[in-house]
C-alpha cells in the first residue's frame, strides 16, 4: 500500500470517529463531498499561505529594512482602502446570494454589490486624491505611496469582487 493511501486512510478514519463523537451518527454522502471540497479550500489556502510567507521572505532579505517598511506601509494602507471599499458588502452577499434560490434575484445581489463596491471605490479615489498628503503625514510616508496604496487596493478590491461572481 502507498503512502498516500495510508494517510488518506487514516485521515478518513479520523474525520470519521470526530464525526460520530460530534453528530453521534455515521457520517453521509453529503458530508463527505462537503469535507472532500473543503480539504481542496485547506489546501489552497495553505499553499497560498506559504508562497506569502516565502515572498515575504525573499522581499525583506532583498530590500533591506527602510524598504520592507515601505513594502508592509503600502500592503497595510492598500488593506484599509479595501475595507472601505467593501465595507462588509462582501459578506453580505454570500449570505443572501446562498439563500436565494432565484437566478435573477442573485443576479440582482451581484450587480447591486459591484456597483456599490464602485461607487465606494470611487469616493475612495477622490478622498485620497484630495487628503493625499495628509494620510502620507500620518503614516509619515511620502504620497507616492499612498497612491500606490490607493492603485494596489483598486486591483486587490476588484479582484475581489470579480471572485464573488
Amino acid at each position: 500500500m502507498s503512502l498516500t493511501r495510508t494517510i488518506r486512510k487514516i485521515l478518513v478514519a479520523s474525520v470519521n470517529q470526530g464525526h460520530r463523537f460530534i453528530f453521534g451518527c455515521e457520517m453521509g454522502h453529503h458530508m463527505r463531498d462537503f469535507l472532500w471540497h473543503l480539504s481542496w479550500s485547506i489546501i489552497g489556502i495553505l499553499i497560498s499561505s506559504l508562497l506569502v510567507f516565502a515572498v515575504n521572505l525573499l522581499v525583506g532579505s532583498k530590500l533591506g529594512p527602510q524598504e520592507y517598511g515601505n513594502y508592509n506601509l503600502v500592503a497595510t494602507i492598500a488593506n484599509t482602502f479595501i475595507i472601505m471599499m467593501f465595507l462588509g458588502t462582501d459578506t453580505t452577499l454570500v449570505k443572501f446570494v446562498s439563500k436565494s434560490d432565484n437566478r435573477d434575484e442573485q443576479n440582482s445581489f451581484l450587480s447591486n454589490t459591484l456597483l456599490i463596491y464602485l461607487l465606494l471605490a470611487f469616493v475612495i479615489t477622490v478622498l485620497v486624491c484630495i487628503f493625499h498628503s495628509g494620510i502620507a503625514h500620518i503614516f509619515k510616508s511620502d504620497s507616492k505611496l499612498v497612491f500606490l496604496s490607493l492603485f494596489l487596493a483598486l486591483i486587490v478590491g476588484l479582484r475581489a469582487q470579480l471572485d464573488n461572481f
